[in-house]
């Protein structure tokens, strides 16, 4: 039986505050497929960042799919900006 994708939205801007969504939605789907959408952020600060790449050496150990999609041209020169590169993620970076 195949498992369901999960797909989460990060949001523009990370949480003030707090346990991060992203961390809390990526800890309730561990071992469990997941795809986040990058559609509405235009800038991805270090501490996402580092929460995403976290997950995505997890979900490579165990074998899992990871996906990050929908990256905009902005999103992916702060990227860059930020020592990764272009690539790194499967961009389907929008224009």
């Amino acid at each position: 039986m195949s498992e369901t994708i999960g797909e989460y939205v990060m949001p523009e801007r990370p949480a003030a505050g707090g346990e991060d969504p992203l961390f809390s939605y990526l800890k309730e789907r561990l071992n469990s497929p997941v795809c986040i959408s990058m559609r509405d952020v235009s800038r991805m600060d270090a501490l996402r960042l580092q929460i995403l790449l976290a997950a995505q050496c997890q979900w490579l150990s165990d074998a899992v799919a990871f996906t990050v999609t929908e990256i905009s041209k902005s999103c992916a020169e702060s990227l860059v900006l930020l020592g990764l590169e272009p690539d790194h993620f499967e961009m389907d970076i929008k224009q």
